[in-house]
């Protein structure tokens, strides 16, 4: 048999076996207010969920959109400006046995805490020579640097820098090529 219950204002029925309604006597509050407090609560919390939903895809959606009127944004304006600076190494190289000169490069670094050396070469600038025996005379402003020849290695922390400069020993100018090796762990 299937028992059928239906409300009437303040008072609770059963359907009995010849469809005749019988009045129950449950508490008002404990049957109504449980069953439409159930579906009270159900569409109070949708709603407050939908309304939630709404407001946080406009809302932030929009303030994600608009510029930001106190400062200019850059692409690099979170990004810490590196340091560089520029070093310089001496060395004395040789043309056979009696010809010395002092060669000197300008190379940059920078600072690098995963390094031995804290530093790491950044590029060679520039270089100049200077006579020190066997040489009539040597251009200081002749050194040429052969950028496609370097080669770096310890992680930038060693260069080998291929070098031409012109010298003469006293039948005009030649060019002479020569490798400098700069080596922060030398140099620290």
């Amino acid at each position: 048999m299937i028992k059928s219950y239906y409300f009437r204002d303040r008072d609770a029925y059963h359907v009995g076996k010849e469809g005749m309604p019988i009045k129950i006597n449950i508490c008002y509050t404990s049957v109504i207010y449980k069953l439409k407090g159930l579906f009270v609560m159900k569409k109070i919390f949708a709603t407050i969920m939908a309304c939630l939903l709404t407001i946080s895809c406009t809302t932030f959606s929009a303030f994600a959109a608009q510029p930001n009127e106190n400062h200019t944004i850059s692409p690099t304006s979170d990004i810490q400006p590196r340091e560089f600076m520029n070093l310089k190494t001496t060395q004395t190289v040789y043309a056979g046995n009696n010809y010395a000169a002092k060669i000197t490069l300008t190379f940059t670094v920078r600072n690098d805490s995963s390094n031995a050396t804290g530093l790491y070469i950044t590029g060679i600038l520039n270089g100049t020579a200077q006579k020190v025996s066997g040489w009539v005379s040597i251009d200081p402003s002749s050194v040429h640097i052969i950028r496609d020849g370097i080669t770096y290695s310890r992680n930038n922390q060693v260069a080998s820098v291929p070098i031409t400069y012109e010298g003469s020993i006293g039948s005009g100018y030649q060019t002479y090529h020569d490798i400098i090796i700069i080596d922060l762990f030398e140099m620290f």
